[in-house]
């Protein structure tokens, strides 16, 4: 169980960690996007907080680092929005699989994910910016490959 916390733990830093980027680089311009986008970064820390069981705090800062380290350390490290928040949507959906049959934890990431489908409704409501569905996967497999878990890679 302590293992699947971390990264479950991992997981909401990282969604965390693309909203602050895209709301620090002022990726969106209208205001209730950037509401939006400040109240999923605030969801995500009410949930780290929260999230009950965490056990091993330097192994998910570890696995945080390291995958933030390869975003920035990627030749080809100019990810658009849309596939920051593409990879957001694949990790929140994995994430309702894996703890959506927990009230508790179900009501910690409903509004990540709400926020998450904001900024795709904005920025692509017909999903039709298949790079970007390219460049997430890309980002997912690595994301998994560092936090081991193959069942979603």
């Amino acid at each position: 169980m302590s293992r699947e916390t971390d990264q479950t733990l991992v997981m909401i830093a990282t969604v965390a960690g693309c909203l602050e980027t895209l709301r620090q680089t002022h990726a969106f311009a209208r205001v209730d996007i950037k509401r939006s986008m400040t109240d999923g970064f605030k969801a995500c820390q009410h949930a780290i907080i929260y999230w009950p069981c965490m056990s091993n705090p330097r192994w998910i800062k570890e696995r945080r680092e390291e995958f933030k380290r390869f975003v920035y350390d990627t030749p080809d490290s100019g990810y658009s929005a849309l596939a920051l928040i593409r990879m957001c949507d694949r990790v929140m959906t994995d994430l309702m699989e894996i703890e959506g049959h927990n009230p508790a934890r179900k009501a910690m990431l409903t509004p990540i994910q709400e926020c998450v489908n904001t900024l795709i409704n904005f920025r692509d409501p017909a999903g039709a910016d298949f790079g970007a569905f390219d460049k997430a996967a890309y980002l997912i497999d690595e994301l998994y490959r560092i936090l081991e878990m193959k069942e979603f890679a």
